[in-house]
């Protein structure tokens, strides 16, 4: 089966969560593993939903990777601004091209 490429289905949060910690854990350290998923998972929590485009890639029923993009308000700027931030991809699955 090919690798799809969704918006976050709510039932896989917490897998969402863990690739998050599982790549950054196994590259920077638990402890930066546990501190990147805990920001992902307050992002998932607490940012308005307009404001919010979590996406992830998931090959055989198996979330794979996880990207957020959250949006970032700078006073009375019109400008609409994302940030793409936290990026992963399980370690059993870099330099792969997902």
């Amino acid at each position: 089966m090919a690798v799809q490429y969704v918006g976050l289905p709510s039932a896989q949060r917490s897998d969402f969560v863990a690739v998050v910690f599982n790549s950054f854990g196994q590259s920077q350290g638990e402890d930066e593993g546990k501190l990147i998923s805990s920001l992902t998972e307050q992002l998932l929590t607490r940012t308005p939903k307009e404001d919010l485009h979590a996406f992830c890639a998931v090959d055989s029923g198996t979330l794979i990777a996880a990207v957020i993009f959250s949006r970032i308000r700078f006073g009375n700027d019109p400008r609409i601004v994302h940030l793409l931030s936290p990026m992963a991809v399980a370690p059993d699955r870099q330099r792969q091209g997902v």
